[in-house]
């Protein structure tokens, strides 16, 4: 943007410039200069000769050919040779005559020039130093014109460059206080990291407790299943026992039943054998044959009272079966 507006500036400066030489062309084809008037012819011999400037000369003037003084002198010559001629003699005096009268009129003319060239030499100082001083008018111009340029393309500048500090002042300012927001947060997170680096060496430390305890219950626990199979094997082998105690309590129950039984119905084969003999005495002793009919019916009412007395082989004295006695452990 810099470069920019600087090569803008020179443009117009150069534009500046080209104007003020065209304004001093336009000066001078308008006739500000001034023309003098020509001074009168010089005499040949003369000592002053005018030098032109290299500017712009006046206009040349119709000067007097130097031949017309000495054409002049020529008639005057003449003039006193007819005059000699006419007086029939020779003067001495008329040769220097001429002479001073020529050089008279030579001084005088010198002085003419002199004067002219006086005015025409202020006329060229004034004019080249107006020139130059119409040039340095320009030239200071379009300074002015370059230093007014460049002082609005720094004011420019200076006006851009005070909305930048103020844009970023206002940035500094938010800067500030994002890095305050930045450095609470940070101090807050090194508060939570320090919380959290705390809670996780007691988490370490409870996991530690927790993974020796877990040890030690699934120590527990191993012995405890070691002890439970252990458990399990003699109770196994209790069951297994008891099965097989059971199994002889029940053949030997039965067989202390058909013992008891047995016994029994002996005892009452031996009472009724002894009363059946008891009473085949007596009545053997009283009657004759009618004992041996009475024996018959003493045999059938035995058998009945056998029968009715609700004790016989396979049944216990209350009546109950004996294999229901005879049970399986799990039952």
């Amino acid at each position: 943007m810099y470069d920019k507006g600087l090569r803008s500036l020179l443009g117009q400066l150069v534009m500046v410039i080209l104007l003020a030489q065209i304004m001093g062309r336009l000066h001078k084809r308008n006739g500000y200069h001034y023309r003098p008037q020509q001074p009168p012819p010089l005499h040949q011999g003369g000592y002053f000769e005018p030098h032109h400037p290299a500017v712009e000369p006046p206009e040349p003037e119709k000067q007097h050919s130097p031949k017309s003084y000495y054409s002049q002198s020529g008639g005057a010559g003449s003039g006193s040779g007819s005059y000699k001629g006419s007086s029939g003699g020779y003067s001495i005096g008329s040769g220097l005559r001429s002479i001073a009268q020529g050089s008279a009129d030579q001084a005088h003319s010198a002085v003419a020039n002199q004067h002219a060239a006086a005015k025409q030499a202020a006329y060229i100082a004034q004019n080249t130093l107006a020139q130059a001083a119409s040039q340095a008018a320009a030239t200071a111009q379009a300074a002015l014109v370059g230093k007014q340029v460049v002082l609005q393309e720094l004011e420019q500048q200076a006006a851009e460059s005070q909305r930048s500090l103020s844009r970023e002042l206002e940035q500094l300012k938010a800067a500030k206080i994002s890095a305050k927001l930045a450095q609470q947060t940070a101090q807050a997170a090194h508060h939570h990291i320090s919380v959290l680096t705390a809670a996780v060496n007691n988490a370490k430390s409870v996991a530690e407790q927790a993974e020796q305890t877990s040890t030690e219950v699934n120590n527990q626990l191993a012995s405890q299943s070691t002890m439970v199979g252990q458990a399990k094997n003699r109770l196994e082998q209790v069951e297994e026992q008891l099965h097989q105690a059971r199994v002889d309590y029940a053949a030997t129950k039965e067989s202390a039943i058909k013992a008891s039984n047995s016994a029994a119905a002996a005892q009452v084969n031996a009472s009724k054998a002894a009363q059946h003999a008891t009473i085949g005495l007596h009545e053997s002793t009283n009657q004759g044959h009618e004992g041996q009919d009475s024996d018959g019916h003493e045999e059938e009412s035995y058998d009945e009272h056998v029968d009715t007395s609700g004790v016989g082989v396979g049944h216990t004295a209350g009546g109950e079966d004996l294999g229901e006695h005879v049970r399986t452990p799990y039952q």
